[in-house]
């Protein structure tokens, strides 16, 4: 899917899935974020740097990232979208690191 950014306004390619969170690679910023809340599960989410999921909201409320070294317990639970606004806090720290 082809998505312009909210922010910087660079045009990229991202993927699709049924629970996303999508972060532009150029600005890094989080710009779209997609769940079945309210009619299905929310887990699995990817979360997208571009067209590369870089890390994913696995279960309950685990991130994981292989890219980032992450193997994280959220605070909140999948039950509400917390769980999304908590894991987009932890990639936007650790994108805007690099």
């Amino acid at each position: 899917m082809v998505e312009s950014c909210k922010y910087c306004n660079m045009e990229f390619e991202h993927g699709i899935s049924g629970n996303m969170i999508v972060f532009c690679p150029y600005c890094k910023k989080n710009t779209n974020s997609v769940s079945d809340y309210g009619y299905g599960a929310t887990v699995p989410c990817d979360i997208y740097l571009g067209n590369n999921i870089t890390a994913q909201i696995t279960s309950i409320n685990n991130l994981v990232s292989k890219e980032f070294g992450i193997q994280k317990t959220l605070s909140s639970e999948y039950t509400n979208l917390k769980i999304y606004q908590e894991a987009e806090e932890i990639i936007s720290e650790i994108l805007n690191l690099s």
